[in-house]
């Protein structure tokens, strides 16, 4: 039995030990991915109303109260400049991930030449269904008649 397994291991090491020379050969194969990167938007505050916080004797007075109004208008005007420069920064994401995308199509045309489809992020795709409007019951439904 020992005999056999000897032989046999003998086998085996002169199989590993083969002259012919192995040669490994790499090819390089370009892969498409999807550039997709949109960072984190910033989170505004909404502002604290300063007409909200008058108390019931400032409510009476009617120069504190046109003050106060006045200046929760300011502060809302405010925080929609805030909004629409996220918005507008946005927006130059957007146009920056449209020539990427522009030109990564154009780099994989030239090297592989094979036309790609990276799919437009503005429109939405035609799988998904169209949002429905929300069911809202007549208001005479709401009203429980004793």
């Amino acid at each position: 039995m020992v005999k056999i397994l000897t032989a046999f291991l003998f086998l085996i090491l002169a199989g590993c030990c083969s002259t012919d020379k192995v040669v490994l050969t790499t090819k390089t194969i370009p892969v498409a991915v999807p550039l997709i990167y949109s960072p984190a938007p910033p989170v505004v505050p909404r502002p604290d109303l300063p007409h909200l916080s008058l108390s019931a004797a400032d409510q009476k007075v009617d120069g504190k109260v046109v003050l106060a109004y006045a200046a929760s208008i300011e502060a809302l005007i405010g925080y929609s400049e805030q909004l629409e420069q996220i918005i507008a920064n946005y927006n130059d994401i957007n146009a920056a991930y449209a020539t990427l995308r522009t030109n990564t199509i154009a780099t994989w045309k030239t090297n592989t030449g094979v036309d790609i489809t990276i799919p437009d992020p503005t429109v939405p795709a035609t799988s998904t269904p169209a949002p429905t409007k929300p069911v809202v019951p007549p208001t005479g439904d709401l009203v429980t008649k004793p």
